[in-house]
């Protein structure tokens, strides 16, 4: 049990997107999931949304429209002649930044192969309960943001425990702060690593600085239940081969077994 007096306001965020999730009827759920990228437009933040999307997708376009608006983001219809950005930054400042907050003592963070922005390796509903899973289970160890990742003396809470399954344990973590929200899992043969952004309700602020992410790639996913506000989740997501990690076995408080389901 950790002292609630030391909870960020990350966290209340993480339970209240849990609580939206475990209301959901999924039954009369309608879901959608969109691939943004950010790129920096006139000197501003801009997400570019797939063409049309305010014709095939109503509802997603107008959560998105009315986040940019709470956030001061621009937004901008993608064309298929500039081209998405690229879903691969190696040497990008968030990426280092996430890399070096992830693996403090790794000295070959420049070494290739490093974190690699593409697509989710689970669902965004089982990435939320994997950070409140760390966080009732973990053991809590406190940590800081690096100026890589573009923050100002972030104090970060490092939630970590082992999944521990019949063949494997696994180390999951969930790192919690006031401008960083963090959650590394894997799947099969892949760590994974996902940048919750924010969402649930639109006009909700990000937890993150959408500065981060420009030139990466960043997943929406839109819940929508007839009759009920849509609940929007932003997330960017990163992998590394678990081949070429160093060794992740601890003797960290261990925790249930859990189900990863594939996005």
């Amino acid at each position: 049990m950790h002292d609630n007096s030391h909870q960020h306001k990350a966290d209340a965020w993480l339970d209240q997107i849990g609580e939206q999730i475990n209301a959901i009827d999924w039954s009369q759920l309608v879901r959608s999931r969109y691939t943004l990228h950010c790129r920096m437009l006139r000197n501003r933040a801009t997400l570019l949304y797939p063409a049309n999307l305010w014709h095939t997708d109503a509802r997603a376009f107008e959560w998105l429209q009315a986040c940019a608006i709470a956030n001061k983001m621009q937004l901008r219809e993608s064309s298929e002649s500039e081209g998405p950005a690229k879903d691969f930054a190696p040497q990008g400042v968030s990426t280092l930044g996430l890399h070096m907050l992830l693996y403090p003592h790794d000295p070959g963070h420049n070494a290739d192969p490093a974190l690699q922005n593409g697509a989710p390796g689970c669902d965004i509903a089982a990435v939320v309960r994997l950070a409140q899973l760390a966080r009732k289970q973990g053991r809590c160890t406190s940590g800081s943001s690096n100026a890589l990742l573009q923050t100002n003396a972030d104090d970060i809470l490092i939630y970590s425990c082992n999944v521990v399954s019949a063949a494997s344990s696994r180390v999951l973590e969930y790192f919690a702060g006031q401008q960083t929200q963090v959650v590394s899992y894997s799947v099969c043969d892949e760590q994974y690593v996902d940048v919750l952004l924010g969402g649930g309700e639109p006009s909700a602020a990000l937890t993150h600085p959408i500065s981060r992410m420009i030139g990466h790639r960043i997943e929406l996913e839109i819940f929508a239940e007839s009759g009920k506000p849509a609940i929007g989740l932003l997330r960017a997501s990163y992998s590394r081969p678990l081949a070429i990690l160093p060794n992740l076995q601890s003797s960290q408080n261990q925790a249930p077994a859990t189900a990863l389901s594939p996005a």
